[in-house]
């Protein structure tokens, strides 16, 4: 992706998404290459990485009920403060 296009796309100012834009908003090109195989092994490289952040999200937020179980356990059973 080209990144100058990235930044004309976020408001300089906020840096969040611009909510409507035109094409003249953008003047850079938003991908340096229009070749379909490489776009699609991009894509797809992008939807494994998401996946995975997702997966070790979820394990994180598991991980962290546990502690808070396993807390909750002590404190009860040794009368802990």
């Amino acid at each position: 992706m080209n990144f100058n296009a990235n930044d004309q796309i976020c408001q300089a100012e906020a840096k969040q998404l611009i909510a409507t834009f035109s094409d003249q908003d953008i003047t850079a090109p938003v991908l340096f290459s229009h070749d379909k195989a490489l776009l699609n092994k991009y894509f797809n490289e992008l939807k494994l990485y998401y996946r995975v952040a997702i997966n070790h999200r979820m394990y994180l937020l598991h991980l962290k009920d546990n502690q808070i179980r396993m807390i909750r356990y002590f404190k009860d059973r040794y009368h802990l403060q």
